[in-house]
């Protein structure tokens, strides 16, 4: 007897992996494969398979986020294109001209400090606080002072 329905076009492997390379969490993934929580569970620890795919799908989610703060971080440049139209009296297009046009994003501190402190903690922690008692105001330092 032949089963009815549309045969799909990926495996659940495949679909989990999609799923944590997007960034979903297990609750997510749950929510979109119809497991529930025991079965999730389950899956992860009996099937070595599954759990290898959910981490490293979640290894390549956090990977790219890493690249866009560093990116972020240091600065980078956009290229982008803009058409130009120039018309007559008539409304009619005369001439259409491509401009290639680089944009630059700065560098973002807030970025640059975030990046830093998830590389480096130890380094990076005493700094951040630093900057932070540092933008206080006197009044606000002292009954900091007073109170610890």
């Amino acid at each position: 007897m032949k089963k009815g329905g549309r045969k799909r076009d990926y495996t659940p492997y495949q679909l989990v992996e999609k799923l944590s390379s997007l960034g979903l969490t297990r609750e997510e993934m749950r929510a979109v494969t119809g497991l529930s929580k025991k079965q999730f569970e389950w899956r992860m620890r009996t099937d070595k398979r599954f759990a290898d795919i959910v981490k490293s799908g979640r290894q390549e989610a956090n990977r790219l986020v890493e690249q866009a703060l560093f990116r972020r971080a240091i600065g980078y440049q956009v290229e982008s294109t803009e058409v130009h139209e120039y018309y007559d009296s008539n409304d009619r297009v005369l001439n259409k001209k491509k401009v290639k046009k680089v944009q630059h994003i700065p560098p973002d501190t807030k970025a640059a400090l975030e990046w830093l402190y998830n590389r480096d903690p130890e380094r990076w922690k005493k700094a951040l606080q630093l900057d932070v008692k540092n933008s206080l105001s006197f009044v606000e330092q002292s009954r900091i002072a007073n109170e610890y």
